[in-house]
């Protein structure tokens, strides 16, 4: 009798608990479906607005969600120079700048890049899960080619990093000229080994890559077997890995503000990494364009 009485009792809490288990499911699911569909949406939208544009050089600057100041820093001094303002509205402007983002967790865009696309349109959301050693830099280079497929350079870059587009536009230019054009990787080169592999790399605070070796990125399945590790030590490895015939170029005008590659700002300093936002305008005001 008692048993029983407590099954009655309890049978009517124990629906409503099942109830609201499975409406919060169906509105988790909801939410995850219609962020996943917003997501496509954006994501097919901003593919189309790039395949508009013929740049020469892309630069991808990796960012996350929660580093707008260091994003609008960006957009007030690097990309206010007269070399990228004045070609703005060009359909092949020589370079072009475009903050790099994955999904959140649910697979969708976070709500502030919505508003931060609207008034700059210079977002790129790639089609990976937000991260920083999981396979960001591959799916970048992965999907360059889709977005930007005229584009001679495509350039990974660190939002901590002051590019001087004016000088890097300079330098390129020789790079490419005593180089053919062909399986350019430029940078701040370092010696590594990985897997008993012996192969140089470009730091991760500018990575300049010639469409040649971007699509072999693309078209290989090297990258994304070893997708996951330290971004830049992974690039060289890849190419090191596919006996692909590179031509290095080494830069000590890549370098840090402070930390192990650290030198003095000269009027010859392409990239200047590692770079606080409260030091920004100081530097910005020291090397320029």
């Amino acid at each position: 009798m008692l048993r029983r009485a407590i099954k009655a009792a309890c049978a009517p809490k124990t629906a409503r608990v099942l109830l609201l288990v499975g409406c919060v499911a169906t509105i988790f699911l909801l939410l995850v479906s219609s962020r996943r569909y917003t997501a496509s949406i954006f994501v097919e939208q901003q593919s189309l607005n790039h395949r508009t544009l013929s740049p020469k050089v892309v630069i991808g600057i990796f960012s996350v969600p929660w580093n707008r100041q260091r994003r609008d820093l960006i957009r007030q001094t690097i990309m206010s120079c007269p070399t990228i303002v004045n070609q703005k509205h060009r359909s092949d402007p020589d370079i072009i700048f475009r903050f790099i983002f994955g999904l959140d967790a649910l697979g969708g865009v976070p709500a502030d890049l919505h508003e931060e696309q609207r008034l700059y349109r210079d977002i790129l959301v790639l089609n990976i899960r937000e991260n920083m050693n999981q396979g960001k830099t591959w799916r970048f280079f992965h999907e360059a080619p889709e977005h930007f497929p005229k584009s001679q350079f495509i350039v990974k870059a660190d939002d901590d990093s002051i590019i001087r587009p004016t000088t890097f536009w300079s330098a390129l230019k020789e790079v490419n000229a005593s180089n053919n054009g062909k399986r350019i990787y430029w940078g701040r080169l370092m010696n590594s080994e990985y897997e008993g592999v012996k192969f140089r790399y470009a730091g991760g605070m500018a990575e300049v890559l010639s469409a040649d070796l971007v699509r072999w990125i693309r078209d290989s399945t090297i990258p994304e077997e070893y997708k996951n590790g330290h971004e830049d030590f992974m690039v060289g490895f890849w190419l090191r890995k596919g006996a692909m015939a590179v031509n290095y170029a080494h830069s000590w005008d890549f370098h840090d503000y402070k930390g192990d590659n650290q030198r003095e700002i000269r009027n010859t300093s392409i990239v200047i990494h590692n770079v606080d936002p409260p030091e920004w305008m100081a530097l910005w005001d020291i090397s320029g364009c």
